[in-house]
């Protein structure tokens, strides 16, 4: 009979277990979310990011777990900061993906860029709808992309903006 001198407790791997399965969910409905364009998809969009608020808690439901087990346990798989910062990390992983949805135009459809042989180019952005674009239009940017919008613009020569009314993408 073997005598074991350290109690085998799985219970925090099966925890971080569950909390890596809620990042991999999350990070199909980020994709989901990309890959869905087109007219129709913005009921479709609005229904994944119902899931990825869903999913959001879920995650931080299995990290509460963690450290109700942590701050319960008096002997620990490996180190209890470690094992603080693994969780939390994971958390905010998970956060930032969420958050990166909501920051999300769901208006965009896509866009095409093409570059003349004179090196101009022209840019091209669908939207859903008129009304969907100028709603966008009216909504402020974080100060991060603001600066970062208004870097490229210095940069670059904008010779006009044309405002197209239905235009064919056949």
């Amino acid at each position: 009979m073997k005598l074991r001198l350290t109690p085998r407790e799985t219970s925090f791997y099966d925890l971080f277990a569950e909390q890596a399965d809620n990042l991999i969910a999350g990070a199909a409905l980020l994709t989901e979310l990309l890959g869905a364009s087109g007219p129709a998809a913005a009921d479709e969009r609005a229904k994944i990011a119902e899931r990825m608020r869903a999913a959001e808690h879920t995650a931080d439901d299995s990290t509460h777990k963690i450290y109700n087990l942590l701050n319960s346990s008096f002997i620990t798989p490996f180190d209890r900061e470690d094992i603080y910062a693994l969780a939390s990390t994971l958390d905010d992983v998970m956060d930032e993906m969420e958050a990166a949805m909501r920051r999300h135009r769901p208006d965009v459809l896509g866009d095409v860029i093409a570059v003349h042989a004179d090196g101009s180019y022209t840019d091209t952005v669908y939207f859903e709808s008129e009304e969907a674009a100028r709603a966008g239009e009216t909504t402020e940017m974080p100060a991060e992309v603001g600066a970062l919008f208004n870097d490229l613009m210095a940069a670059i020569t904008v010779d006009e903006y044309l405002d197209l009314k239905d235009p064919s993408l056949s």
